[in-house]
């Protein structure tokens, strides 16, 4: 992710954005791994629990309300060998685009 457009994601999430801080703490940690030019840049549960030290049944709760209120999205992801799907979260295309238009100073 490109230095400008990662510093505005982060101050959009970590200044403009009225939620509790683990649900930005979330968001952060996803927000980490996004791609500027992809809308969807899968992050896998293990990731965030890994970054974050929440636990994954914690986390799913938070998912919850985030996804609720359309701050992430989530994906199913085919797993090889007829293990079941994966599931990957992504920012909301909404703060990607609201990052991407933020004027740099």
């Amino acid at each position: 992710m490109s230095c400008q457009i990662r510093c505005a994601l982060w101050d959009l999430i970590s200044r403009e954005v009225e939620l509790p801080a683990l649900n930005k703490l979330i968001l952060l940690t996803i927000a980490n791994y996004t791609e500027p030019y992809r809308s969807k840049t899968p992050v896998p549960i293990s990731l965030i629990v890994r970054d974050t030290r929440i636990q994954e049944s914690d986390l799913r709760k938070f998912f919850t309300s985030l996804e609720s209120g359309h701050w992430i999205e989530k994906t199913l992801v085919p797993n090889s060998e007829g293990r079941p799907p994966v599931t990957v979260y992504h920012l909301a295309p909404r703060l990607l685009r609201a990052a991407q238009a933020k004027p740099t100073d």
